[in-house]
């Protein structure tokens, strides 16, 4: 029961520390918010990356193109370059979570 009252009271100390009604005072203290958007920007951009990196190696995307220049799929390189499509997916949607934690 002491150790409840305790952060309770800890709560009340740190609550009342901080004028809420006078926000303007705390106005551009603190980078957190930024960094949160970054690393959900960053993450976007992972992500779109990946995403084109994962269609890029399964399909091409050419307006003109002569079969002479087609692309063989089944090379060990564009299994490569999908699985790092995949990886990238992956890390954009993970910074894209952590970013909701960060802020």
């Amino acid at each position: 029961m002491q150790g409840l009252m305790g952060l309770t009271q800890k709560i009340h100390e740190f609550s009342c520390l901080i004028d809420f009604n006078d926000s303007e005072s705390y106005r551009g203290t603190s980078y957190i918010p930024f960094l949160g958007f970054m690393a959900f920007l960053i993450g976007l951009v992972i992500l779109f990356i990946g995403i084109v990196k994962i269609n890029d190696s399964k399909k091409q995307w050419f307006l003109f193109y002569d079969n002479r220049d087609k692309k063989d799929f089944k090379k060990p390189e564009y299994a490569k370059e999908r699985k790092v499509g995949i990886a990238m997916v992956i890390i954009g949607v993970i910074m894209i979570i952590a970013s909701f934690f960060i802020l």
